[in-house]
């Protein structure tokens, strides 16, 4: 069975879930920046694109392996 991951912004970060070992795995600090609204995964599961209200959205490398990819 393949893991599944949940992705969610929260002020300053942006963090991962393990929705089957109910875990929080890896969480990625946002300084300078306003509340993240948004986030998504590069099909190949590889980056994590996010956006915030001041109009900056990053690109983030998610390390190996990577945790996060969308179905």
């Amino acid at each position: 069975m393949k893991n599944e991951y949940l992705i969610a912004g929260s002020f300053h970060d942006i963090k991962i879930w393990d929705l089957q070992a109910g875990t929080l795995t890896r969480t990625i600090h946002r300084p300078m920046v306003n509340e993240t609204h948004c986030v998504a995964v590069t099909p190949d599961g590889r980056h994590l694109v996010s956006g915030s209200c001041d109009c900056t959205v990053k690109v983030w490398r998610l390390p190996p392996p990577c945790p996060a990819k969308p179905r």
